[in-house]
């Protein structure tokens, strides 16, 4: 008769030691998921800070220069004048020269 009440109470206990179970799954999860957030972040960090801002100068660069020998040849300037002309036009720093002629 006590392996009978033995089993009675293992099947009571039943859920909640499934319940336990699954918190400990659950807190397992938690805690891959906030070491995969760490590893992220520390991604999107060296990103923004370390390979973003080279990448940037160069297209700036690669702009302002292709704009200078565009308007070298357009205007009939030298290039430099052109480099001139763009770094005033996309600093917007707004230089103007008034003529009477």
């Amino acid at each position: 008769m006590g392996h009978h009440l033995q089993e009675i109470h293992e099947q009571s206990m039943r859920p909640y030691f499934e319940a336990i179970d699954r918190e400990e799954r659950r807190k397992k999860a938690l805690a891959g998921a906030e070491k995969w957030t760490e590893v992220w972040s520390l991604l999107f960090i060296t990103f923004v800070f370390a390979v973003f801002p080279p990448i940037y100068h160069l297209l700036i660069q690669i702009f302002w220069c292709c704009g200078a020998a565009i308007f070298s040849t357009t205007e009939g300037w030298t290039y430099f004048d052109g480099l001139y002309f763009c770094m005033v036009f996309f600093l917007t720093i707004g230089y103007v020269r008034f003529s009477t002629s």
